[in-house]
């Protein structure tokens, strides 16, 4: 693989990680206003908390799929 390829595939995966930490972590930030705005319960706030991590987890295992079928660098090398 040349440099530029390297380079580009390298900071795609870097975005990716920014926008997954930025999804994953700025919605527990608005919690308490979540909580006062829409008047949810702790209870209510915990699902949602379970719910994206159950959605990660969820992502992760679908992710494979492809990647054990084709090989990982048909998936990540265009």
């Amino acid at each position: 693989m040349d440099g530029v390829k390297c380079r580009l595939t390298k900071t795609a995966c870097r975005l990716a990680m920014v926008t997954s930490a930025i999804v994953n972590n700025f919605a527990p930030l608005l919690f308490s206003v979540f909580r006062l705005e829409y008047d949810l319960s702790f209870r209510s706030i915990s699902v949602l908390i379970a719910a994206n991590f159950l959605a990660q987890i969820i992502g992760a295992l679908l992710a494979n799929v492809p990647v054990r079928r084709i090989g990982h660098r048909k998936c990540f090398i265009p």
